[in-house]
């Protein structure tokens, strides 16, 4: 019988070693806000998907950006809700803080507004559950004389006088790396004529990256969040 080793003696007081990841947490699945278009079902009737990372626990979007988005894709349906069941009987409110936890929502039309429903023969408050929505960008149309209290709060700041290397959108200081971003790229030139943009600037007979390099649709980025902007 073969001698036992001095170091093969020594291994046998210590447990067995094991892979420094067998006891890690697992990662948590990203919370999202899911927005769903009521008249549809299946896996086709989602309009939108935000993550949910605002709020103490991270699991949270704020209220104000979700309805928002969710109106641009109505076609402008500001009076629009959400409501976390397909019938739309009842409304989902931001809390306290402007949130709303990530989950899977519908949005909401008033069937009073609707070409499709008979006068008076229904309840301006009942949904209008088959309601179009804004296929892309460029069908969109612009809400000259119903701008989103958001948008209207964002139009008040003065470039000027904010720090020149802050990111609006983390607003934290980059330095270098921070880039000048369109907000809406020169290609769409014939989406600024046709919903008559240049009232809000001289941009007639300008070319198309002449009204694109204009002041207000100038945004400071991160690099990293430029590159992803112009990536959607």
């Amino acid at each position: 019988m073969a001698a036992t080793g001095p170091a093969e003696g020594v291994r046998e007081h210590y447990p067995k070693p094991k892979h420094p990841l067998e006891h890690t947490i697992p990662l948590r699945k990203p919370s999202r806000v899911t927005i769903k278009h009521p008249g549809y079902r299946g896996s086709g009737n989602t309009l939108l998907t935000l993550p949910a990372t605002d709020g103490a626990d991270h699991s949270s979007a704020h209220y104000d950006t979700v309805h928002i988005a969710c109106v641009v894709i109505a076609g402008n349906e500001f009076d629009g809700w959400l409501s976390a069941s397909q019938s739309g009987d009842t409304r989902v409110e931001p809390d306290a803080c402007g949130l709303v936890k990530a989950g899977i929502y519908y949005f909401h039309v008033s069937a009073g507004k609707t070409l499709l429903v008979t006068a008076g023969a229904i309840s301006p408050q009942q949904p209008h559950l088959e309601y179009p929505i804004v296929p892309n960008f460029r069908c969109w149309r612009f809400p000259h004389t119903s701008l989103p209290r958001l948008w209207q709060q964002a139009g008040e700041g003065d470039e000027s006088s904010e720090r020149p290397q802050t990111c609006r959108l983390t607003l934290t200081s980059h330095g270098r790396a921070l880039q000048k971003s369109h907000i809406i790229p020169s290609s769409e030139k014939s989406w600024f004529n046709e919903n008559d943009m240049h009232q809000y600037g001289n941009l007639s007979g300008r070319g198309a990256q002449d009204v694109a390099d204009m002041s207000g649709n100038l945004i400071r980025f991160r690099t990293d969040i430029h590159q992803l902007w112009d990536a959607t």
